[in-house]
């Protein structure tokens, strides 16, 4: 991991030296550090170098010496969070001084106060650096996604991008941007269909929906959490481009599928136990247990994924994790039960500022030909065999 130390106290430097030389013999995890004594030299190292983690005072020096001291690592932090994906440790005596203003990274960000030790006499650098081995993971993981968006991008513009390059020119329009903005959008759906494609088809629960989902506006597919109740937006898209005020939103309610957890854990510890049967046999009996095993699988995919063992008015959504101690659903949405709210009344205003999440683009059609399949159907009379 590389580290920018930000502190105006040689002393401090020295033990920081010392404590990631000594960190990097005894454990796996290698920190490279790089100081600097002051906001400007900061500037000058983040313009020049990619960091992973950073160790910052509060309270740095001018230019012209210590004497008025400035609270100038707030600024490097707030820096460093508007370009990178970094972890911050504030190293202060004076925690009072740190200001996150509207800072919506405080997950990223831990204070630590100089002079602090635990109950075993580990001191505050050891306690810094813990907890950036703790948390290395996620900042390791990003590193590898930016490697593979940065080794992608370079190939799609070698060949989509580059050899149509003239196609792209050719819209002129007096907004520069324009261009720019096409091909970032063109080239971030290309990304996902190509890893998509790399992974053969697998995707993550939590590549369902965007989180935060936009507040400024509707869209098809937003969760709704209103008066204790969800819901899901199944107003067509074009609908909602040119809303008036009186317009009618449909919302879908959306049920909890009560029932999941206790079935999802059943079916790991009967697939479990017959994994550990499946080891231990040979021949027919061990294919037998292995289409046993299959068996599970997909009566609970036919339960869940398949809408409710295939009724037409349900649509199985995974659980929304808005945060590890505030999760939502599952759900299964239900086409029988679509209200109306007018846009622009006070409801409509209320859903808005309550969306809980988004269906992303690429699970958002399965909703919308589930609900066209349900009504489209002209059904038949009633009927009954002897």
């Amino acid at each position: 991991m590389n580290i920018l130390i930000v502190e105006d106290d040689l002393a401090q430097v020295d033990t920081w030296k010392r404590q990631i030389e000594r960190n990097n013999v005894r454990k796996g995890l290698e920190y490279s550090a790089d100081y600097a004594e002051s906001y400007e030299q900061a500037v000058e190292l983040i313009d020049s170098k990619k960091y992973d983690a950073a160790i910052l005072d509060v309270r740095l020096q001018n230019p012209d010496g210590v004497k008025d001291a400035t609270t100038g690592g707030n600024d490097v932090r707030d820096l460093l969070l508007r370009f990178e994906i970094v972890l911050i440790a504030h190293v202060t005596g004076e925690p009072k001084a740190i200001d996150f203003g509207d800072s919506k990274n405080e997950g990223l960000v831990r204070v630590f106060t100089k002079g602090d030790s635990t109950e075993d006499d580990r001191s505050v650098h050891d306690m810094v650096l813990d907890w950036l081995e703790e948390k290395s993971n996620i900042v390791i993981t990003m590193k590898k996604v930016q490697s593979n968006i940065a080794s992608k991008m370079a190939d799609l513009f070698y060949s989509s991008i580059w050899p149509r390059w003239e196609s792209w020119q050719a819209v002129v329009d007096s907004n520069t941007e324009f261009i720019p903005s096409s091909i970032t959008r063109h080239i971030a759906s290309h990304l996902y269909n190509s890893f998509l494609e790399d992974d053969g088809g697998k995707v993550h629960s939590e590549e369902w929906y965007f989180q935060p989902p936009s507040t400024n506006r509707f869209y098809t597919g937003d969760l709704v959490l209103y008066e204790d109740e969800y819901f899901v937006l199944v107003s067509p898209r074009c609908d909602l481009e040119r809303l008036s005020e009186g317009d009618g939103l449909l919302f879908a309610k959306l049920n909890i599928a009560s029932g999941w957890k206790e079935d999802k854990e059943a079916l790991d510890e009967k697939v479990s136990q017959l994994k550990n049967e499946l080891n231990r046999e040979t021949g027919e009996r061990k294919v037998k247990l292995q289409k046993d095993i299959e068996k599970k699988y997909a009566q609970f995919r036919r339960n869940y994924f398949g809408h409710k063992d295939g009724k037409f008015n349900f649509h199985f959504l995974p659980e929304v994790n808005q945060s590890v101690d505030k999760v939502h659903g599952p759900f299964f949405v239900d086409f029988g039960n679509i209200h109306t709210v007018a846009y622009g009344s006070d409801a409509a205003d209320a859903m808005l500022k309550n969306k809980i999440a988004a269906l992303s683009p690429e699970f958002l059609p399965a909703l919308v030909q589930r609900l066209g399949t349900f009504i489209s159907r002209i059904g038949s009379p009633d009927y009954s065999h002897v």
